[in-house]
């Protein structure tokens, strides 16, 4: 019997689906799929996981509000203290998976001065671009071939990938969300 239960409990130890790495059901690393960063680099969505993070959708070719969408994430991450600041792992997720190629957002983050340790950029198939911006709420269209129109959202998710805060627009004022971003460390 005591062999029995030792085993038992090693292959739940071992086992790569225990209950302790199980996701919560409102994660959306519950969302199979692929991306590429801008090192060329696949990734699965779940790779995310360990650490809370700043999300938002944006295309390097943006004009008007994607860099505003930068500025604002930037400002929330300047009311961290410092030391929580640079810590805080930014990851942009590209609405045009055709002219974002992994070198053109390598530039735009060099280009806006963000540094990779902290920032990254993934792109995916137009597929799974969709499903995770529905999942974060983020509604988008195409106006012209060069113009996208989004919502301006920064969503704040926790390290299992569940959505804790969000601003829904670029006035919206940013205190909510670094009080929430501090009560996580």
């Amino acid at each position: 019997m005591k062999l029995i239960r030792s085993l038992l409990i090693l292959i739940i130890i071992f086992s790569p689906v225990t209950l302790a790495n199980q996701l919560p059901a409102s994660s959306v690393y519950h969302f199979d799929s692929v991306w590429i960063d801008q090192n060329s680099q696949t990734r699965d969505i779940v790779e995310l996981r360990g650490e809370p993070r700043l999300m938002a959708f944006i295309y390097t070719y943006c004009e008007h509000t994607c860099p505003l969408i930068i500025s604002k994430i930037k400002d929330v991450l300047h009311s961290l203290p410092e030391a929580l600041a640079t810590q805080m792992p930014v990851t942009l997720i590209t609405l045009d998976p055709v002219r974002d190629t992994p070198d053109q957002m390598k530039a735009y983050l060099l280009k806006n001065n963000l540094d990779e340790k902290q920032w990254e950029i993934l792109t995916g198939n137009k597929d799974d671009i969709r499903v995770l911006s529905n999942l974060l709420g983020v509604k988008y269209k195409a106006m012209s071939k060069d113009e996208l129109a989004h919502s301006n959202m920064i969503t704040l998710i926790d390290a299992d990938g569940v959505i804790l805060s969000q601003l829904k627009g670029l006035n919206e004022h940013k205190d909510i969300l670094v009080s929430k971003i501090m009560s996580l460390f």
